[in-house]
């Protein structure tokens, strides 16, 4: 299978999609730590 894609633009995509996950990741681990770490305070 020839796909003509330079290897740069697809390293540039892989690491695009890599910092997505890891921002999303982050965001996630984030919510789930500020709502675990303090259930019994309750500040909305």
């Amino acid at each position: 299978m020839t796909v003509p894609v330079t290897p740069l633009h697809r390293t540039q995509g892989a690491r695009l999609l890599a910092l997505l996950m890891l921002g999303l990741g982050i965001v996630a681990l984030d919510k789930y730590v500020f709502t675990f770490r303090r259930p019994q305070k309750d500040r909305s």
